[in-house]
């Protein structure tokens, strides 16, 4: 009885290692984002790109994580792109895209992301925070150091500008 117990202990115990990832001992080293790119200022409707480079030893990176934060107001929900490409698990340099919405009521408003990259391991990277205002002036041309970044999409960041104000008449 006894023995019979602790099997089901133990199986019930497993799922949970893997959400709250290994012990720090165990761990390889988590993912770095050695470098990232996005334009200050673009018009409401026109989609945002981030640029990112980001290593990992490991060569096991598992996604992309953003929150899009409205200083003094509201906090998305955390939007998770998955690393689709093997090649891409060890190091990589690409763009994340946002649509933003149409509305005249945007201009002038100002919000920052957080973005970090985990591993197999749910290790994180440093965190890197962008900041964005909508606006007339639209920075078009990327830099010279990004080019490379720009043919590979590695996917849309999952967030909702429609929410973001739902939340916010709430509080």
């Amino acid at each position: 009885m006894k023995k019979r117990n602790l099997l089901l202990v133990i199986a019930l115990s497993i799922p949970l290692l893997g959400f709250f990832g290994r012990s720090n001992d165990r761990q390889g080293k988590p993912p770095i984002i050695l470098g990232s790119y996005a334009p200050r200022v673009i018009q409401p409707g026109r989609i945002w790109k981030v640029f990112l480079h980001v290593k990992d030893d490991d060569g096991d990176i598992k996604d992309i994580t953003a929150m899009l934060l409205e200083p003094g107001n509201v906090i998305s929900p955390i939007s998770f792109t998955r690393i689709r490409s093997e090649k891409d698990r060890g190091e990589f340099q690409g763009y994340l895209y946002l649509t933003t919405p149409r509305r005249v009521s945007f201009y002038g408003r100002q919000f920052v992301i957080q973005i970090q990259v985990r591993d197999r391991e749910l290790s994180r990277s440093n965190a890197i925070k962008l900041s964005l205002t909508f606006g007339e002036i639209t920075e078009e041309n990327i830099p010279e150091i990004w080019q490379n970044a720009a043919n590979n999409n590695l996917g849309r960041i999952m967030i909702d500008f429609d929410e973001l104000d739902d939340w916010r008449s709430v509080y």
